[in-house]
């Protein structure tokens, strides 16, 4: 399956951020790391 249908089937929106403009991508990156704060505690305690 690809990547793009998995998300439809799944009522992702998959959003592609433009290149060469890092910052365009903060939320995702502030999102990712409050999944990886959130697993780490539920893992380590």
């Amino acid at each position: 399956m690809r990547f793009d249908m998995i998300c439809e089937a799944n009522d992702i929106e998959h959003r592609l951020t433009k290149p060469n403009h890092p910052w365009t991508n903060g939320r995702v990156e502030r999102m990712n790391c409050t999944i990886k704060d959130a697993t780490v505690k539920r893992i380590h305690y």
